[in-house]
């Protein structure tokens, strides 16, 4: 299962992580990289979004469902 937390980035504005703590993506906006985390956890198979204030403190985690398979059609 993938995890994907977005946190305050140390520099400036906030961060997409992956459960590693490596960052994934930059935006200035916690809005922004939701929707970031969302689109790559949604793509990737589904998932755990964990979201953290400016303090770094865990303030909700969220089940992102897998994007639904196509079918051929016949």
């Amino acid at each position: 299962m993938l995890i994907r937390h977005v946190t305050p980035h140390p520099d400036q504005g906030w961060q997409v992580t992956d459960s590693h703590g490596q960052c994934t993506a930059m935006y200035g906006s916690q809005q922004d990289c939701l929707a970031r985390a969302n689109v790559d956890l949604h793509r990737g198979g589904g998932g755990e979004l964990v979201i953290h204030g400016r303090d770094g403190r865990v303030q909700d985690r969220r089940t992102i469902v897998p994007e639904p398979r196509r079918g051929h059609d016949r």
